[in-house]
């Protein structure tokens, strides 16, 4: 029976066993299956993949070539900068040479600037001095001049004055001398008046007498004679009407003559014999008027 019992137990221990084998074997047919499944799946996409496949493998040819086609490009563009490059440098090398070489020479420029600077300073410093020299001479001599400069002021100031008198006195003596120019002009209208009043009742009484033809052409020159001469020379007027008059009777040119002589005399006194060279000039005209109208008569 323990046999039994215990074959029994085996048996159970078998089909425990079995069927926990089963239950694996069933769960690994489920995975097989569900891979079956996917795999299927897999299958079902695999020319699409297959075609995406070959597309990125032209994808990747093309981008080898264009890499490639780059790759020489990028080489020459390389090369082509190394040269612009290497050119650069050596335009550069000649052009930090001649800077440098520049920068030597103004160095040299700057020191002589420097010295000329200095000697310049120098110059600056004595033309100074000599010029503060100079403003203290001019200032003296300025003030010289100044000085010199007012007294030939008030020296001219007094000269002025003096010539400001002057030429007011000479002002009052030349108004004198008009005032007895024009007397004497008045009065040399008044005497050639009378005497061609003179000469006009003369020859009248000369045609009277004689009739014969220069007697009638006398009167004729006479007037002519008066018409041609002037009254702006006072000197002459006087000597004229001395020597017409000498053709009237002795009594009347030696009147004319010495009333003459008297006006002249009196005209050279200046404005204080004025007054009586009015009346003198009144007598002579006076005079003149009365003999004029007893040869008349």
């Amino acid at each position: 029976m323990q046999e039994q019992a215990a074959a029994v137990r085996d048996l159970e221990r078998q089909l425990q066993m079995s069927s926990t084998e089963a239950k694996l074997y069933s769960l690994r047919i489920e995975s097989l299956q569900s891979d079956i499944q996917r795999l299927e799946a897999q299958l079902a996409d695999l020319p699409r993949v297959m075609n995406e496949l070959e597309s990125a493998r032209s994808t990747i040819r093309l981008l080898k070539k264009k890499s490639r086609s780059d790759a020489e490009q990028a080489a020459e563009r390389t090369a082509s900068l190394r040269q612009r490059i290497s050119q650069l440098q050596r335009q550069n090398n000649e052009e930090t040479e001649g800077k440098l070489k520049r920068l030597a020479e103004l160095e040299d420029e700057a020191a002589q600037l420097k010295l000329v600077n200095s000697s310049l300073t120098e110059q600056n410093s004595d033309l100074t001095r000599k010029l503060e020299s100079a403003q203290t001479s001019a200032s003296s001599a300025r003030e010289a001049e100044e000085a010199d400069a007012s007294e030939k002021a008030n020296f001219l100031k007094v000269a002025n004055e003096k010539l400001v008198k002057d030429i007011e006195q000479l002002k009052t003596e030349k108004s004198a001398d008009v005032e007895e120019l024009v007397y004497l002009r008045w009065v040399n209208a008044c005497l050639r008046y009378e005497l061609k009043n003179y000469k006009r009742k003369a020859a009248a009484k000369d045609l009277n007498k004689s009739s014969s033809p220069e007697s009638e052409e006398k009167p004729k020159l006479l007037m002519l004679e008066y018409a041609d001469s002037g009254i702006d020379e006072k000197t002459s007027s006087f000597v004229d009407f001395d020597s017409e008059h000498s053709f009237s009777s002795q009594t009347s040119t030696e009147e004319s003559e010495d009333t003459a002589s008297e006006l002249i005399s009196s005209t050279r006194h200046g404005s204080s014999t004025k007054m009586k060279f009015i009346g003198k000039l009144k007598k002579l005209v006076l005079g003149k008027q009365t003999h004029s109208n007893r040869s008349f008569a």
